[in-house]
């Protein structure tokens, strides 16, 4: 589960960085991140930090390789997996966050719309 999220300003790639994910695929994700200090880590380390079922692990590692969600690397014996950049807006998408503008007064008020990013007005 996520605790908190970072509000960014959306440049138009924020688009790109918005990826369907499936439970198991989510669960998968958020256990990668939770782990993750900067340096990839290995499958059977994310799978014990994931707590699923090995078969239901196995299965979601490819779509999120192929959604760029995930990137793996080779060292020697071992796939060190890392969660990219578009995999953590993946599971921080909305944090909480509605597509109604935030109470308060015009001034300085900020309006999240899902399709274009924040706007002040």
């Amino acid at each position: 589960m996520v605790d908190s999220c970072v509000l960014t300003t959306d440049t138009g790639a924020g688009q790109q960085s918005r990826a369907t994910v499936s439970k198991n695929e989510r669960e998968a994700l958020e256990s990668l991140t939770s782990v993750f200090l900067g340096e990839g880590i290995s499958t059977s380390t994310w799978l014990k930090a994931s707590g699923m079922q090995e078969r239901a692990f196995y299965r979601v590692i490819k779509p999120l390789v192929e959604k760029g969600l995930v990137t793996q690397q080779k060292a020697g014996r071992t796939t060190l997996n890392t969660p990219t950049l578009r995999g953590q807006a993946a599971i921080t998408d909305n944090c909480g966050i509605t597509d109604k503008p935030l109470s308060g007064s015009n001034a300085g008020e900020v309006e999240y719309d899902r399709a274009a990013g924040f706007e002040e007005f």
